[in-house]
């Protein structure tokens, strides 16, 4: 089982240090609980199976086994690459990953084939249940919003601790090019607000956990998550667009609002996470890959689909964004002026209250761009953003002293 992905970028979040790396690779036969002949993974490829490659001691519980799994720059990577990087290690076989999912939590009566639940409730159905294999948790357009391991893992711990979820997961039929559907396998992925990209990707922790703990033939955690195990087999879904034809524009328009509408719940919609959507959404435009988004045109749509939804959230209880999101948008999307690492570490220190979306909107922030319009050359070049500033920018605006020296103002009041 196991590949990890190392970051390249300096870490900015705050994930806890007490993670640590653990998994290796290769899937292969191995033994499993109660059966002679099941499908579990190795850890590592000189290590004899059900054996743990860390050095760390056995977990005593489901969130130990993924406190361990994921270390502090692990946590920072997109939570799909993560997925994918754990149970294929680069091989990806998925006839062998789904007798695994199925020896953890089989199908209805031990049938090789999973249904959905709502499949034959009517001809357009819009809720009911699904089995895990039927969530595409590797595949990038599964997820419209960028969605990182340190995103996923509150509700992932959540669901690991109680082995219930008291959210109902919004779907949408996925394609994808890298892991396409298999038969009735990997059809739906997140749909909807932000927060359901969240819940798509701490289903996948949960499994891979249990995976773990069924490679480890740790009998103690399966054991003590059933309740986990049985939440795998029926996950409650809604699919409002099931049977109709959206085009991306709406579908990242709706995703705005909805995100916006939850916001009290849930995070609120910022500049990061519109950034996020619309870079996934323009990238999946291009037919070639290597066409530049910084066109007239792109900036056109940018500009057109905030507009609408500055004029919807007005029906609804929600935030519209500002007036220069448009600008701050446009070139955040654009790998040259903030480039993938940078961008990675903005996704990171987005959700800590500390960070202010606001320094999107600044033009000294961006690779190429003059803070200032200065007419002599040489003096552009002092106030023209690099990748260097970028990252001093994060780093200063993360600072721990900064929040204490406002808790000592508050106190002092």
């Amino acid at each position: 089982m196991v590949g990890k992905r190392k970051a390249e970028t300096q870490h900015v979040s705050d994930v806890s240090d007490e993670y640590s790396p653990s998994l290796a690779a290769g899937t292969e036969e191995a033994q499993a609980v109660q059966q002679s002949q099941d499908a579990t993974m190795v850890l590592d490829p000189e290590a004899e199976p059900g054996s743990c490659a860390s050095d760390t001691a056995t977990a005593t519980s489901l969130q130990d086994i993924l406190k361990q799994m994921v270390s502090r720059d692990e946590a920072r990577q997109p939570v799909h690459h993560f997925l994918a990087d754990v149970i294929f290690a680069g091989k990806k076989d998925m006839e062998t990953f789904s007798q695994s999912v199925q020896v953890l939590a089989p199908c209805a009566s031990g049938q090789e084939t999973c249904y959905a639940g709502f499949q034959s409730t009517s001809r357009t159905p819009r809720q009911g249940t699904i089995h895990v294999l039927f969530l595409n948790i590797f595949a990038n357009e599964s997820y419209p919003f960028a969605m990182l391991v340190s995103d996923c893992l509150e509700v992932a711990n959540s669901m690991l601790a109680t082995g219930v979820c008291g959210h109902v997961l919004e779907v949408e039929a996925v394609k994808s090019t890298e892991f396409p559907a298999n038969a009735w396998r990997l059809r739906f992925g997140a749909g909807g607000a932000h927060f359901n990209c969240c819940l798509l990707g701490a289903y996948g922790l949960v499994l891979v956990t249990c995976l773990k703990a069924l490679s480890e033939n740790n009998q103690t955690c399966l054991g003590n998550g059933n309740a986990v195990l049985e939440l795998l087999k029926v996950i409650h879904v809604v699919c409002p667009q099931r049977g109709q034809v959206v085009d991306a524009k709406s579908r990242a328009l709706r995703a705005m609002t909805q995100t916006s509408i939850l916001h009290k719940r849930h995070r609120r919609l910022d500049l990061v996470m519109t950034a996020s959507l619309m870079k996934k959404m323009f990238v999946a435009a291009t037919k070639n890959p290597t066409d530049s988004l910084e066109t007239d045109q792109v900036g056109k749509d940018i500009a057109a689909l905030i507009k609408k939804y500055n004029s919807t959230i007005i029906q609804n209880a929600g935030q519209q964004l500002r007036g220069r999101a448009a600008f701050a948008v446009r070139y955040a999307i654009s790998d040259v002026h903030l480039p993938d690492e940078v961008f990675t570490l903005v996704l990171a220190a987005s959700s800590d209250a500390r960070f202010n979306d606001g320094v999107l909107e600044q033009r000294g922030f961006y690779v190429g761009l003059s803070a200032r319009d200065v007419s002599h050359k040489e003096w552009e070049q002092i106030y023209r953003g690099s990748v260097a500033s970028q990252r001093c920018i994060l780093q200063q605006m993360m600072m721990e002293e900064k929040s204490e020296k406002c808790d000592k103002w508050l106190a002092s009041r």
